[in-house]
This record gives structure tokens, sequence and C-alpha cells, in this order.
């Protein structure tokens, strides 16, 4: 995510994300954040989630995924989080599901095929 712009309304920012392998960016959004909310705050949250199917109510429910989150830097890179935590919700405790840190990196995989 990156200052992409700003005016005399606000702050635009872009996220991007990058296949692993392919080294392409891709924009996934903008937003448009008004001047009076201020600059991005001193924490973050990164999640992956899945948006249609049948709802979860089992671990066996939970389809396959692989995602690796970076690390997140502003100021190109001058300024990097202090601390991080990781979490599994919604069902927590699943054991096909984990996290783990890779280096700076975060990888989170949920349905694993036991």
């Amino acid at each position: 995510m990156f200052r992409s712009g700003s005016n005399a309304k606000g702050t635009e920012w872009t996220a991007t994300v990058q296949e692993e392998g392919v080294g392409q960016e891709r924009k996934i959004g903008s937003i448009m954040v008004p001047k009076k909310w201020g600059y991005l705050g001193n924490w973050s949250v990164m999640w992956s989630e899945r948006y249609t199917g049948p709802e979860i109510k089992t671990c066996n429910d939970v389809g396959y995924s692989k995602v690796l989150f970076g690390e997140p830097v502003a100021n190109g890179g001058q300024v990097r989080p202090a601390s991080h935590s990781n979490h599994l919700s919604d069902p927590a405790n699943c054991p096909n599901s984990r996290i783990k840190d890779q280096g700076s990196s975060v990888c989170q995989e949920m349905g694993i095929m036991q």
C-alpha cells in the first residue's frame, strides 16, 4: 500500500498485490481519504477472506488458499513494524489451517488437505 496522490480534498492510497513467482504487481484498489482523517494509524491488519460459497461452519468447510503477506512498510521502506501477532478465526484452531512467519513475511494457509 502506498500514497499515490493528494489534492485539496485528501490523500489517495493505492493497494497492490504480487503473485508469487510472477513478479508483476497488480493494483487491487485505491481510496481517497479525507484530509480531516489524517494519515495511517500506528497499526494495521492483513487478512484473506472468501466472499462466495456456503457458510463455513466447520473446519472441513474451509477451502484451500495460500497467501504470503509481505512486511507492511511506509515511506519507501523507512518505516517498518515494531511487532506483529498472527491469529486464525472463524472457525479458530482448525488443524487444516496455519499461519507461520517466513522471514519478515507471514504465510497464511487454509483448508490444507490432510
